[in-house]
């Protein structure tokens, strides 16, 4: 989406406000007090600019037809030697130990972080867990991946 200048942004959180508070969005004549213009003509000029970079989207001959533009997640490429975090449950940890077992070596608990998430490439998640994630199955893990370690 193409940037805001800082009056946009303004806008655009007057009108998120308005939403979150009531539940529908403003008319124009409604925004124009919200963002203190005098004329409904100015908030449509700026509606039309927030429609122009895609960040709402207006529906003709409605009165409160504006509507907030749902962000697109991006893209983010992860490999399979990527570190992630999980978070197990008991399924995940009677598997995990079976795991070891199976492989005669000693049972260690995973490190955990403050939050509770053990870190292992996705490769050993898929590996180590592959078998026991089906349709149906208890759930033996939870997922997060850091982005803000990507």
């Amino acid at each position: 989406m193409i940037e805001l200048t800082p009056r946009q942004s303004e806008v655009l959180e007057a009108i998120k406000v308005h939403i979150e508070k009531v539940g529908f969005p403003p008319t124009l004549v409604e925004l124009a007090g919200l963002i203190g213009c005098s004329s409904q003509n100015a908030a449509a000029e700026h509606v039309k600019a927030l429609k122009k970079k895609g960040y709402i989207t207006t529906a003709s001959g409605v009165a409160r037809g504006i509507s907030l533009t749902e962000a697109k997640p991006k893209l983010m490429p992860i490999g399979l030697n990527d570190q992630v975090k999980i978070k197990l449950f008991e399924p995940g940890i009677e598997h995990l130990k079976r795991h070891y077992q199976d492989l005669n070596i000693p049972y260690e608990e995973p490190k955990l972080d403050v939050d509770g998430y053990a870190t292992m490439t996705l490769w050993n998640v898929m590996s180590t867990f592959g078998e026991v994630l089906y349709n149906g199955a208890p759930h033996a893990f939870e997922l997060a991946i850091d982005l803000e370690a990507k």
